[in-house]
C-alpha cells in the first residue's frame, strides 16, 4: 500500500470508526499546548505494518470487522489497529487461497501415434535393453508433448516451489551487515520462513517452533540459502540500500518474479 492509498483507506476506517480519529487527534494534545510527533509517530509505523497489504484488501477487511465478521479493534488496543487489520487481511488470504492449476497439465493416461498407451509404452522401454536412460526419457517426452520438461512449470507457488518454505539471509545477520558492512562480518549464515501459500500455513501455525511468515519488507531472499554465490551477496546489498523503494512502492513482486526465471 502507498502513502497515498494509506491516507484513502485511513479515511474510509476513521468514518467507520469515529472514535479512531478522536485518539489520534489526542496523541498530540498536551497540557502545555507543545506541539508533538506521536500522532505522526503512530500513522508512520501504521503505513509500515500496512506495506505489503493491498488498499482493497484494508477496506474488505474494515468493512468484515464493521459487519462483525472479524475481529475488531479494542479500544485499549487503538495503537495496534494496523497490526489486526494485517492479520485479519493475511486470514482473508489463507482462507480465500486456492491454488492456480499447472499451465501444463501433466497427463495421468494418454493415447501415443497409433494407438499405443502408456503402459504399452513402458512394456517397450522395458524390453529395449539397448536404450540409455537418456534416450528412455526422450521417448517420453516425444510421446507427451503436453508434459513440460522443464521443472519450475511442475510447481503451483513460484516462491517456495510448494515447499512452503522460503530461504532468506537470516535477520541477525542482515543487522550485523547494516551496522559493520559486508567485509567486516565474517560469518554468514541463512534462515527460512513460512511461505504466504498454503504450502506454508502448516509451518506458521505449528504448535512447536513455528516459522516467521515471509514477507518482502522485512526479509532478503537468500535463493537455496546458499550464503557463498555472489547473486544472494549482490541482492542482500541492494536490499538494505532500497528495501522501501522495492517493496513499499512494488511491494516484492519484480523480486519474486525471480524465482521465475531462467536463471535459477
Amino acid at each position: 500500500m502507498t502513502d497515498t492509498e494509506f491516507d484513502e483507506w485511513l479515511e474510509g476506517y476513521k468514518r467507520a470508526y469515529p472514535e479512531t480519529a478522536v485518539w489520534l487527534n489526542g496523541l498530540d494534545a498536551t497540557k502545555t499546548g507543545e506541539k508533538t510527533t506521536r500522532k505522526d509517530d503512530m500513522l508512520r509505523t501504521w503505513k509500515f505494518a500496512l506495506a505489503d497489504i493491498g488498499k482493497d484488501e484494508a477496506r474488505k477487511v474494515t468493512a468484515e470487522m464493521v459487519l462483525g465478521n472479524s475481529p475488531s479493534v479494542p479500544g485499549f488496543e487503538r495503537e495496534r489497529t494496523a497490526t489486526i487489520v494485517r492479520q485479519n487481511a493475511l486470514e482473508a488470504r489463507r482462507r480465500d487461497y486456492k491454488p492456480e492449476p499447472d499451465q501444463e497439465p501433466i497427463p495421468s493416461a494418454a493415447t501415443l501415434n497409433g494407438g499405443v498407451s502408456l503402459a504399452g509404452l513402458l512394456r517397450q522401454m522395458t524390453g529395449t535393453e539397448g536404450l540409455t536412460a537418456e534416450q528412455k526419457a526422450e521417448m517420453l517426452a516425444r510421446a507427451f508433448p503436453a508434459a513440460s520438461r522443464d521443472k519450475r512449470d511442475w510447481h503451483k507457488c513460484k516462491l517456495c516451489h510448494d515447499t512452503g518454505k522460503v530461504d532468506v539471509w537470516h535477520p541477525d545477520y542482515v543487522l550485523k551487515v547494516m551496522e559493520h558492512g559486508l567485509g567486516k562480518v565474517k560469518t554468514r549464515y541463512s534462515s527460512v520462513c513460512a511461505c504466504t501459500c498454503g504450502e506454508g500455513y502448516p509451518f506458521r501455525t505449528r504448535k512447536t517452533n513455528p516459522l516467521v511468515e515471509f514477507t518482502p519488507l522485512n526479509h532478503c531472499l537468500c535463493l537455496f540459502g546458499d550464503v557463498t554465490d555472489m547473486k544472494n551477496l549482490e541482492e542482500l546489498l541492494d536490499w538494505i540500500q532500497n528495501r522501501k523503494e522495492r517493496f513499499v512502492k512494488e511491494r516484492g513482486d519484480p523480486l519474486l518474479a525471480a524465482y521465475n526465471t531462467e536463471e535459477f
